[in-house]
């Protein structure tokens, strides 16, 4: 992958051959300058032997990753279907879905190309959703990143007006939508600063070739005491199978249906996780070479663990750098260096962690290293 903005510094390499039961791994990644952290939950039995779909979960306004986590429920499902999840963190707990300053799409871009090299994730199976702001940037990455996503499911979020007007997708992609009419934060019916749910599913179903005809179903009233309904509203005759898919929750608040926690009028009739995974569970990507960002310096580290020197051998002869950073992300030192070996002294090096960037034909790669004395 190509270096975009300055050094990519990529915080936190784990390598795991099993992990007995689900797990939720805490780490971060260097980004355009910023420390950007995230959580990871790997389902019961994980292994890097196998590829497994991808889904970010991605939180609202003001909130973070671990209550999204929480809120949303979606481990549960996760679990069941063997699916690793991943939710990010905003910076100062929001989501830039509108320009590229700060760079939230060429974070998750690069997070995608992280958890590929470390976990195994299947490049065909990456989704993302997202409940309002975190909605927002579900939305922006389809429009910003629809070779890396195979479907998305935002929900209670739509699109700036500026995005809804310039959004231009590189492909078709399937679209999930669930919004509560009486939303009071994100209004269903849009405002001046952002599209309305109809105008979103107008702008998802006329770039997937949809036809204009739809089907509404009124779904089980199973909740009496949740005060609303929800309403499936299906586009059809998409182009290459696709499917765009409303789901419009009657009275329904600036909630996640389904969940245990309730923040406002929350419908029970449906559990949005399980719709949303199972509505991703049907697509899949197919990635030409050139779409596939899978590139990584072709290195060997002999050991993390280190007293006097590190020996770190490439595979190819060709010109690199190697940066030195300190726990807190702090520049140490670096060795330009030409062949296929090199010796690294360490003497200026007190005992602690540190992390190895190394820097190949625009490629980067990042090891964790501890000096033991």
């Amino acid at each position: 992958m190509d270096i975009k903005k300055g050094l990519i510094l990529l915080f936190g390499v784990i390598n795991f051959t099993f992990i007995k039961a689900q797990t939720t791994i805490r780490d971060s990644l260097f980004y355009d300058g910023i420390w950007r952290n995230y959580r990871l939950f790997l389902p019961n039995g994980f292994t890097v032997n196998t590829q497994r779909p991808l889904v970010f979960n991605l939180h609202g306004y003001g909130s973070n990753a671990l209550e999204q986590e929480i809120y949303s429920g979606f481990d549960n499902i996760a679990d069941t279907a063997d699916v690793i999840v991943c939710y990010p963190n905003g910076i100062n707990n929001s989501w830039n879905a509108f320009d590229r300053i700060p760079d939230d799409v060429g974070f998750i871009d690069t997070l995608i190309t992280l958890l590929h090299n470390e976990y195994n994730v299947n490049l065909n199976r990456i989704y993302s959703t997202g409940l309002s702001n975190g909605g927002f940037m579900s939305n922006y990455l389809a429009c910003e990143l629809t070779n890396r996503l195979a479907a998305i499911a935002p929900v209670a979020g739509t699109n700036s007006v500026l995005v809804q007007a310039i959004c231009s997708p590189s492909r078709n992609i399937p679209v999930l939508y669930i919004h509560g009419t009486a939303d009071s934060i994100v209004l269903y019916n849009g405002s001046s600063l952002y599209s309305s749910a109809n105008d979103l599913m107008t702008l998802w179903s006329t770039f997937n070739g949809c036809s204009s005809n739809t089907d509404t179903v009124l779904l089980a009233d199973l909740s009496l005491a949740d005060n609303c309904r929800a309403e499936r509203i299906t586009w059809h005759n998409c182009t290459n199978g696709n499917q765009i898919i409303h789901y419009r929750i009657i009275n329904g608040g600036h909630t996640w249906p389904g969940s245990s926690i309730f923040i406002g009028t929350t419908n029970q009739d449906i559990n949005a996780s399980g719709i949303i995974w199972n509505f991703f569970n049907q697509f899949s990507l197919t990635l030409t070479t050139e779409e596939i960002h899978t590139e990584s310096v072709p290195i060997k580290l002999s050991q993390n663990l280190f007293s006097s020197f590190i020996d770190i051998e490439l595979m190819s002869s060709s010109p690199s750098i190697i940066n030195i950073y300190s726990a807190d992300g702090r520049f140490i030192q670096s060795a330009k260096y030409s062949g296929s070996k090199i010796h690294f002294e360490d003497d200026q090096l007190n005992p602690g962690l540190y992390f190895l960037n190394i820097v190949q034909n625009n490629l980067s790669k990042t090891f964790k290293i501890v000096k033991i004395h």
